[in-house]
């Protein structure tokens, strides 16, 4: 299963479109190409993943994606 991870470079609020720039996660405009749309708050510096289904997420303290 492919895994996309980052870290949150800005404040992204749940239902954001969310771009990735070098690893980190910004919220996208309108008109920008997006990764995905977030599922929850995302607080800048927190470490994210997304699964196939494109729903960005926290990822809680030890968890590895597989």
């Amino acid at each position: 299963m492919s895994v996309l991870t980052g870290t949150a470079g800005a404040d992204i609020r749940r239902g954001d479109m969310v771009k990735v720039i070098r690893g980190r996660l910004f919220p996208a405009l309108l008109y920008e190409q997006y990764e995905g749309g977030a599922a929850e708050d995302i607080p800048e510096g927190a470490r994210a993943y997304c699964l196939k289904d494109k729903v960005w997420r926290t990822m809680p303290p030890g968890f590895r994606p597989s």
